[in-house]
């Protein structure tokens, strides 16, 4: 599909980025870009051919006319940098955030108007527990989701009582 090419072009354009060039545009880009892709695009499983995950080469599937373990190089290449970007630079890291949702559901665009920012922003954080940073809720979630207490042991509770809870029941998410 052309939108999962474009999305993996985006991403590819800020390959050479370094921290320093980082700007609300570019960790909106890379962040929705990446989000959309793992959400619409069908990667392969096949080690052997990123590009055409079929028995017939003459006849591949929709490419994103990238080698897929390069997106995936560019995105891990860049997590650190946007992490950091994201901590120092939180008014952005929230507007970013906001741009992945309206992306991933298809209610706008990534960039706003100068009105619509003017709208009330939810505050994006990391969710607080050690093995969680980097993942993003806003500040209309439950306390337990933001400060990452939902994920500690109950007494008595074992490993598989823990994970069904802790993925599914008690995390009262969007």
């Amino acid at each position: 599909d052309a939108s999962n090419l474009v999305h993996a072009h985006l991403i590819y354009l800020f390959k050479n980025y370094t921290y320093e060039e980082f700007d609300y545009r570019s960790i909106s880009v890379l962040l929705t870009s990446q989000v959309y892709l793992s959400i619409n695009h069908r990667f392969s499983n096949k080690a052997y051919d990123d590009l055409a995950d079929s028995s017939d080469p003459s006849k591949p599937p929709p490419s994103i006319q990238i080698a897929q373990s390069e997106i995936f190089d560019i995105i891990q290449g860049k997590r650190y940098h946007i992490l950091q970007y994201m901590k120092n630079n939180p008014e952005d890291a929230d507007a970013a955030m906001e741009a992945v949702v309206r992306i991933a559901t298809g209610t706008g665009p990534r960039a706003l108007t100068d009105r619509q920012k003017q709208m009330k922003q939810r505050r994006w954080k990391s969710i607080g527990h050690p093995t969680c940073y980097g993942r993003f809720v806003p500040d209309t979630e439950d306390e337990k989701l933001r400060d990452g207490s939902y994920r500690k042991p109950k007494a008595g509770e074992n490993f598989e009582k823990w994970m069904l809870r802790v993925t599914t029941k008690e995390v009262g998410i969007e």
